[in-house]
């Protein structure tokens, strides 16, 4: 018979809840998987989902309990860094968006404009097609599978932990990985000059 005791069974939902947060985060204020015309059930459901899927490959889970401070700082750290992710993504799109207003605005178009629900107030008509043309270029481009391979990925870069982002940990890190990114950018003539000084 199999048995499981109350600690393990903490573990389980402790290791299915904390990426669940970052995932609803993000999936909530994405584009394409944020839009108010997808229903908050296929929101949770889709987060749960991916959750179910990419908790078992984290490392280094904090066994800490859901319900406790420290739980909570985990969940507000989590919720911070799946809106982070949303966000600037939404900023690109709201750029777009922009642009096709100001467009719009030079070329006359102004008068052209409808109510748009996932803006939630008036729209001009080209704004609205430059937005679907984006988000269009975005799934053609296998956006949407990028994302889910960036979130998967921050919880390699950004982990799980009850610490909260620092500036001096964020700046010594951006550090190493632009000297990385710069060494790898020479390529062989910074190899050439180093083996012929």
């Amino acid at each position: 018979m199999l048995s499981v005791t109350s600690a393990q069974l903490y573990a389980w939902i402790a290791a299915f809840l904390w990426p669940l947060f970052r995932l609803l985060a993000l999936i909530g204020t994405a584009p394409l998987f944020g839009e108010s015309t997808i229903p908050r059930r296929a929101k949770v459901a889709l987060s749960a989902l991916i959750a179910v899927i990419i908790s078992p490959t984290i490392d280094h889970l904090p066994l800490v309990p859901v319900y406790s401070l420290e739980g909570f700082l985990i969940i507000l750290n989590e919720v911070g860094i799946g809106l982070a992710m949303g966000f600037s993504m939404r900023l690109v799109f709201s750029a777009v968006q922009f642009a096709g207003e100001t467009i719009g605005l030079q070329m006359g178009l102004s008068f052209a404009s409808f109510y748009d629900r996932s803006s939630g107030g008036q729209t001009m008509v080209l704004a609205r097609f430059l937005n679907v043309v984006a988000m269009l270029m975005f799934l053609a481009m296998d956006g949407h599978l990028m994302l889910l391979a960036t979130i998967a990925d921050s919880f390699a870069s950004l982990p799980i932990a009850a610490q909260p982002l620092t500036g001096a940990g964020g700046r010594r890190g951006r550090r190493r990985r632009h000297s990385v990114l710069l060494r790898d950018a020479a390529g062989p003539a910074a190899d050439r000059r180093a083996a012929h000084p």
